[in-house]
């Protein structure tokens, strides 16, 4: 099991078995700049990690504003 998933910090209570049925789920997914990944109000059906870069958590106001809540980097 040499891979990235093994550091993924909150796995590491898991036992051996509890990771090896978890890491076939896992998916690596790349986003573009500025790219939306989800909107608020979207069904959450998946759970992020990030690698590297950035991503920018926005707040819209009735689709006039917006403004940055969170930004998380690696």
């Amino acid at each position: 099991m040499k891979n990235k998933e093994e550091n993924l910090p909150f796995l590491e209570s898991f036992t051996k078995k509890e990771k090896e049925s978890i890491f076939p789920l896992l998916k690596e997914e790349v986003f573009t700049e500025n790219q939306i990944i989800f909107q608020k109000g979207d069904f959450g059906n998946k759970m992020y990690f990030i690698e590297s870069g950035k991503v920018k958590i926005y707040d819209t106001q009735t689709g006039l504003t917006s403004k940055i809540v969170e930004v998380f980097s690696v």
